[in-house]
């Protein structure tokens, strides 16, 4: 595995974290609304502390593999696919790795 493909994966789980708390804060909402739950009222409120704890392990628990460094929002540009003028990383900005090369062994094995 490459260091890009294991920073396109933590990138997909905390995506999806976050995705789902704010799926489920607009579920409470709706549900509070129709039906008058107040207990809705409390789910929202956790599913806004869960989403506000999924961007900040995003932006501060993403690490280099090599260095150990913060990567933070820089992980979203670590994709194939440029969008509009943005290429893609190709190289870390702290330690200089290819992200093209294997993950070092004491983080994959």
């Amino acid at each position: 595995m490459t260091i890009r493909g294991y920073l396109i994966g933590r990138k997909r789980l905390y995506s999806r974290f976050y995705a789902l708390s704010l799926a489920i804060m607009v579920g409470s909402l709706a549900m509070a609304s129709v039906f008058d739950k107040s207990w809705a009222y409390w789910v929202f409120a956790a599913a806004c502390l869960a989403y506000i704890g999924a961007l900040q392990v995003y932006k501060f628990g993403v690490r280099c593999p090599n260095c150990r460094g913060n990567i933070g929002w820089s992980n979203n540009h670590f994709g194939d696919k440029g969008f509009l003028f943005l290429r893609p990383v190709v190289y870390r900005q702290f330690c200089g790795v290819s992200l093209d090369s294997d993950m070092p062994s004491r983080v994959s094995g």
